[in-house]
């Protein structure tokens, strides 16, 4: 079972799990912080949310090269986002400790610490369960800057909003902690690998309409999150697309009169059957044709900042928004 550090919030509201805020990153140099802002800069230029992966020039890595000896080996990740990176950059073992909620393969056995990092929270993380691990990195949001700032701790601040501008810093930067540069420039060009291989697949067919459902009725995304980006990856029209907020809540009205011909369900949403059993929905394109699909939990990383979002996408958003383009022996 895994260990719990508890604390004194006992209920956190459910919460997305991107949030919208100004896109910045902090690390803890200020060589880091002029490089990260520059890379955003350069994201902002040269495209938005969906557009091709852009890559942060290499000369941007101003802070000192970490040494294997230097290297962090008693990580605290409180992002589900940060933990899928470093499990893809192979060095899951590192992490000692993650946010309670974060339901990542292979962190069975991690710590478990209540991390409540959504606004108006007064006690949003136990200081002393983190200083207790006598952690060498911490990875987290800024909203827990005011907790965390002078302990003595290493942190690396992930961006308030993971998106596909920001997310390419926030690999290099999680992957230069790690003292693997290398790999993490490696998982980058894998994602661009496959987003480029997806938008050839999907371009010569008609875009599909998308009502994607986070973790409760209406609770959809806008064009300022992961979710949004994947969907327009895959040949779809996220009916709440228009909306440049990550997230989005949207009446039935809203969703019946769009009638989307594809519902995708986040790993914490309803299940299909209680979305199809809702009242007036029997009139929806996606329920009358049976196109009404969930993300299965050890899967989620297609809803999240982490170069995989783009093989979730392969694997699941493509063949359910485009089913003609399934695999034999992958999901539809």
């Amino acid at each position: 079972m895994p260990r719990t550090a508890h604390n004194v919030s006992e209920d956190p509201p459910p919460r997305d799990i991107v949030r919208a805020a100004a896109t910045a990153v902090a690390v803890l140099t200020a060589s880091a912080v002029a490089g990260m802002l520059a890379i955003i800069a350069v994201a902002a230029v040269l495209g938005g949310c969906g557009d091709p992966v852009v890559r942060p020039p290499e000369t941007q890595a101003q802070a000192p090269r970490v040494t294997p000896e230097s290297a962090p080996k008693r990580i605290i990740a409180f992002t589900c986002g940060a933990v899928d990176i470093i499990t893809a950059l192979g060095e899951l073992d590192r992490v000692i400790a993650i946010e309670e909620d974060c339901p990542a393969l292979g962190t069975e056995n991690k710590v478990r610490i209540r991390n409540d990092d959504h606004p108006g929270q007064v006690n949003i993380v136990q200081v002393e369960a983190i200083l207790a691990l006598h952690p060498d990195l911490v990875i987290a949001k800024s909203d827990l800057k005011e907790a965390l700032d002078g302990r003595g701790l290493r942190v690396l601040w992930s961006p308030p909003v993971v998106d596909m501008a920001t997310l390419p810093g926030f690999v290099e930067a999680i992957a230069a902690e790690l003292g693997m540069p290398e790999k993490g420039r490696a998982l980058l060009d894998h994602m661009s690998k496959v987003e480029s291989e997806i938008r050839a697949r999907v371009a010569p067919l008609p875009k599909v309409r998308v009502y994607y459902e986070n973790n409760g009725a209406g609770r959809s995304v806008g064009r300022g999150s992961i979710v949004d980006a994947m969907i327009r990856l895959a040949g779809g029209v996220n009916i709440a697309g228009d909306d440049q907020r990550p997230s989005v809540n949207l009446s039935p009205e809203v969703v019946l009169a769009a009638d989307p011909e594809v519902i995708l369900l986040g790993a914490f949403a309803e299940s299909p059957e209680a979305v199809r059993a809702r009242p007036g929905w029997e009139r929806i394109s996606a329920v009358k044709t049976g196109r009404v699909h969930q993300v299965p939990t050890e899967r989620r990383y297609v809803t999240l900042g982490t170069p995989r979002c783009v093989d979730g996408c392969a694997d699941f958003f493509v063949p359910w928004i485009h089913p003609e383009l399934a695999t034999p022996g992958k999901p539809r």
